[in-house]
């Protein structure tokens, strides 16, 4: 459905080794629109993935996004720009005669690292602390091969092909409603909705 909105907030998943980082983001890659999973991907690769197939990006291992760097710089200009609709980031392209091409950036990622990451894009972000699972069920690996995945990305595109005008419509209503007349629509308490009436602008925005 992300196409309908203007602006997608990132999801940042973050935890110590083995809580099952990568297999979230495999999951995920198995199921969403056009989803890419990588480690330590190229930003020329990222640029073009986006653009030519507004690909959801799983980015895993991404432990510099808190650090300097020539292609943590360029990861971090793709998103910052790229949570909102007709982001477009600068890149200059050829061999004997440069020139400047505007790839859109605008598309879904998720991103898991152990680090962390910098202020600016912590801000665009959802996080998500992971916790390691106790007992077998953590230790169940993810079957890429199962059918069961093309069909249930068959069963998801159909749903956001049949709905996605009444996803629109209910955002539209929900953007255009004041923030203490929402919090009386899903009977928040008086101390909830205090909380939710100071919401920033951003928060709104991402959530």
């Amino acid at each position: 459905f992300f196409p309908l909105f203007p602006s997608y907030p990132y999801v940042y998943v973050y935890g110590t080794k083995r809580v099952g980082k990568t297999k979230l983001l495999t999951i995920i890659m198995l199921l969403a629109f056009n989803a890419v999973l990588g480690a330590d991907v190229s930003t020329s690769s990222i640029y073009r993935t986006i653009q030519d197939a507004l690909s959801t990006l799983c980015l895993d291992e991404e432990e510099k996004l808190d650090r300097g760097g020539e292609r943590a710089d360029a990861l971090i200009r793709i998103l910052r720009a790229g949570y909102k609709r007709g982001g477009k980031v600068p890149r200059t392209e050829g061999e004997k005669r440069r020139y400047v091409v505007w790839y859109r950036v605008y598309s879904p990622k998720i991103f898991a690292n152990i680090r962390g990451i910098e202020d600016i894009l912590a801000d665009r972000t959802i996080p998500f602390l992971m916790m390691r699972a106790k007992g077998p069920k953590g230790d169940r690996e993810v079957k890429m091969d199962d059918p069961i995945w093309p069909e249930l990305r068959t069963c998801l595109a159909l749903i956001a092909l049949r709905h996605f005008k009444e996803v629109r419509e209910i955002y539209e209503q929900i953007r255009e409603t004041p923030l203490v007349a929402l919090a009386a629509l899903v009977a928040l308490t008086p101390e909830e909705t205090k909380v939710f009436s100071t919401l920033t602008q951003r928060e709104r925005e991402l959530w």
